[in-house]
């Protein structure tokens, strides 16, 4: 007899009445209960034949989906790299040169004040001015505030469909596990991320440092 899913149904059916009713009390019942286990475990192979039987078909399927996909996935990532690698390249050194024009501005932007500074000083000790000085204080103060301002980067740019942006992301490599500090060297594999992350730059053993890596939204 063909085992079709309508026999294993049927089949199920009987079974679940059969071991519902039995109560092994005595050994004929012992023997019908073993006689029932034999048909249990049968019925189990022999669904679990008729599953493969009829998932095969469906397996094959995935699978020459996925040989017809998986390649052309592989070379979009291999071009998202490439890619990525290309931006991050490109904005890295746009961020490297706008760090110089602003270092230069900077500097010429100290220089001009700290003449000014100077004027100011010998005008106020050559009329004991106390007015010149205070003016001569602030341009001093505007220095220290000029040095102290961080180098604002424009890192993101917006095209037709998304946003595109550059991510510098702090992260780590052990270059000698042997000098790290004994207070990151438990199981706990997380503490030298959890330092990083808490603003730990300086550990001995390992070199952290920032990672670019590039952004996009919609």
């Amino acid at each position: 007899m063909e085992i079709t899913k309508e026999v294993l149904a049927a089949q199920a059916v009987s079974l679940e009445s059969k071991v519902m009713a039995l109560k092994v009390s005595c050994n004929d019942e012992l023997k019908l209960a073993g006689d029932l286990l034999f048909n249990i475990k049968e019925f189990i192979k022999n669904c679990d034949a008729k599953k493969k039987e009829l998932v095969k078909p469906f397996k094959d399927g995935i699978r020459k989906l996925e040989s017809e996909f998986d390649p052309k996935i592989d070379k979009a990532k291999e071009l998202k790299q490439i890619l990525e690698s290309s931006m991050v390249n490109f904005q890295m050194e746009e961020r490297r040169k706008h760090e110089e024009e602003e270092k230069q501005r900077r500097m010429e932007e100290m220089l001009r004040l700290e003449k000014i500074k100077e004027d100011l000083e010998a005008k106020a000790a050559d009329k004991n001015s106390s007015t010149l000085l205070n003016e001569a204080i602030k341009v001093e103060e505007r220095q220290e505030k000029i040095m102290q301002e961080p180098i604002k980067i424009k890192d993101s740019v917006k095209g037709e469909f998304a946003t595109t942006g550059l991510s510098m992301k702090w992260t780590y490599e052990v270059e000698n596990e042997i000098d790290i500090p004994r207070e990151y060297c438990s199981s706990d594999s997380g503490k030298l991320r959890q330092a990083v992350n808490n603003g730990i730059r300086e550990i001995k053993g390992v070199k952290i440092y920032q990672k670019p890596s590039i952004t996009s939204r919609l």
